[in-house]
């Protein structure tokens, strides 16, 4: 028996060893690696300006200043199909996601401090 090689891996090994090459930068050579380098110093820099924006816009007094969120589930049927497919293959995010919907509406909205302070409309 010899050394087993990329041709002998079945289909799925083959993609997902396609994925980790993508994902690590070694498939398309020099280009992939810039366009990760330039994906991670955007991110750093988002990370740098979003709270630096919001700490130059935020309001005065006890409020968060978090915009409202003003599109219902219901009226966007792909999003609510988009959210459950999502919350299906990423059970993490789907935890996550039906933590903040059940503090919201049973937390947030029930006690008046922090319905103020989060701008929670009833």
């Amino acid at each position: 028996m010899g050394p087993t090689g990329y041709d002998d891996y079945p289909i799925l090994a083959k993609v997902v060893s396609q994925g980790i090459g993508l994902h690590e930068g070694r498939s398309l050579g020099l280009a992939s690696m810039v366009v990760s380098a330039v994906f991670c110093v955007a991110v750093a820099t988002m990370c740098i300006t979003g709270p630096w924006m919001w700490w130059r816009r935020r309001p005065r007094g006890p409020r968060v200043g978090a915009p409202r969120g003003r599109m219902p589930v219901s009226t966007a049927p792909a999003l609510a199909f988009a959210l459950v497919v999502l919350g299906v293959f990423l059970p993490l995010f789907g935890i996550s996601l039906l933590v903040v919907l059940m503090l919201d509406r049973f937390v947030l909205r029930r006690i008046p401090a922090l319905s103020g302070f989060f701008e929670v409309s009833s």
